[in-house]
């Protein structure tokens, strides 16, 4: 009954309504329908009782194996054990994997479609013999009552048409679905460029007809994947699919975090550059001012103190320099300390270029000159500060020598 092109059923019975209305013969036309309608109850009929005829079929090949196996030699029996004979074994195992593969895969519509082509054919040349008829009639007869009855079994005509239509989708329907399975079969999945190249129909025809044929439930377990790219038959398949997509997905965050830190770590390391840059450039003019500031200065004791300020200050930046991590703890030391010196020594050098040297004046020079004494012990206090770790380090490195080597009996004076 699959084989059988229902497409022809209309057209019969098309054919016996034009023959009929051509020859104003239509007493054969109830026969030719009633014809056309058997013939395909008959089919359909055929179609169920395959099963069943193959039930049969096997039955028979079991007794024939029973009746043959019994002139076999015992000890080949007995060696073997065979608990199920050749040919129902063959058949076990045959019906095991369709067993198996079907329960993924189940034709939907294969009945319903039968059943809308038949009634829909049958409602097509009730429905429109008699809409012909009436029509006739209402013509010669020149009777509104036949046009009224016409108009009444015209929306019956248009539901025929609609079954016939809705049956003959089914049937295309599954005619796709035969070919789908053909190519999937021992398969767990496939991909849908694969079946377009087998099948001839476009990708995107595909899609949305496998999609169709899953919610209709022809596939139970049937699954497409995100990009549209495969199709999977069972849960298996699409559980595997998941876990992949699962480890791809936490691969790629992986990734991108990796990079994202790469990226903050090198926007930090060229934002510290950038202000250790400045901060030593920073150094750098504030010694040039107290160069300068000494070169115009008279006098040798302030003299002796700019020198020490200007070493102890070049100091601190050359070692910040080599130890970037050290920038904060002289973050005080340029934001104030020096402002405020270079403030001083400018102070100075104005007050020194007076040509009158007044009691005032030399008050406040001699103010800033003490001031400068405690300036300089104040940098050499942070520049000793700043190698605190640095003199950690190596006592804990000489404690732990000595540790060992009184251990292993070293540092004893008599061997």
């Amino acid at each position: 009954m699959d084989k059988k092109n229902f497409s022809s059923i209309g057209n019969e019975i098309k054919d016996s309504v034009r023959k009929a209305v051509n020859t104003r013969d239509f007493n054969q036309l109830n026969k030719d329908i009633g014809n056309t309608i058997n013939n395909t109850l008959d089919d359909f009929k055929s179609s169920i009782g395959y099963n069943h005829n193959n039930s049969k079929n096997r039955k028979k090949c079991d007794n024939k194996h029973i009746y043959n196996e019994r002139y076999k030699d015992r000890h080949y029996r007995y060696n073997h054990h065979s608990n199920n004979p050749p040919c129902e074994e063959n058949q076990v195992n045959k019906n095991k994997d369709i067993s198996n593969y079907m329960q993924f895969v189940k034709p939907v519509g294969r009945i319903s479609g039968i059943l809308f082509t038949v009634f829909g054919s049958i409602g097509l040349g009730l429905f429109g013999i008699a809409i012909i008829v009436m029509g006739i009639l209402g013509y010669v007869l020149d009777n509104s009552l036949f046009y009224t009855i016409l108009k009444g079994l015209a929306p019956l005509f248009g539901v025929s048409i609609f079954l016939t239509g809705k049956g003959g989708s089914i049937r295309k329907r599954l005619k796709r679905f035969n070919k789908y399975i053909k190519y999937t079969k021992n398969k767990n999945y496939c991909m849908i460029k694969e079946l377009s190249n087998y099948t001839g129909f476009k990708k995107r025809f595909i899609i949305k007809d496998l999609r169709k044929m899953i919610y209709l439930g022809m596939f139970p377990e049937g699954h497409l994947d995100d990009q549209k790219t495969c199709f999977m038959l069972n849960n298996e398949s699409y559980d595997q699919y998941l876990k992949l997509q699962e480890k791809v997905k936490a691969e790629k965050l992986e990734k991108e975090q990796e990079v994202s830190k790469k990226t903050k770590e090198t926007s930090n390391d060229e934002i510290k550059n950038s202000e250790l840059k400045k901060s030593i450039e920073e150094g750098k003019s504030y010694i040039r001012q107290i160069r300068e500031a000494n070169d115009v200065i008279s006098g040798i004791e302030i003299t002796k103190k700019l020198y020490q300020l200007e070493d102890v200050t070049r100091k601190i930046f050359n070692y910040v320099e080599s130890h970037p991590e050290k920038l904060s703890d002289i973050q005080k030391f340029m934001d104030y300390y020096l402002p405020t010196t270079a403030k001083l020594l400018n102070a100075y050098k104005e007050l020194d270029m007076q040509s009158s040297q007044g009691e005032n004046i030399c008050s406040a020079k001699m103010e800033i000159e003490n001031t400068l004494d405690t300036i300089n012990l104040a940098f050499e206090n942070l520049l000793d500060s700043l190698f605190q770790d640095v003199a950690m380090d190596v006592a804990t490195d000489i404690s732990v020598l000595n540790t060992m080597l009184k251990q292993e009996g070293l540092t004893e004076k008599d061997f």
